[in-house]
């Protein structure tokens, strides 16, 4: 998984929640794309938040 491939939006988010990125960085390689195709159809601020937020109650 790259960094360019996901939207700044999102990894702004991640880069506000400690809890959230370990979460994330802890995640298998299919479940990162799964994330983060999720994250590319989010468009606004409020809903990436809750979004990223969600990431912590995620099995990994």
């Amino acid at each position: 998984m790259y960094i360019y491939n996901m939207p700044l939006s999102f990894t702004m988010a991640l880069a506000q929640q400690p809890k959230s990125a370990e979460s994330f960085r802890n995640m298998t390689d299919d479940q990162k794309t799964e994330v983060v195709n999720k994250a590319n159809t989010i468009r606004n601020k409020k809903e990436m938040w809750k979004f990223v937020m969600e990431i912590n109650s995620m099995k990994n």
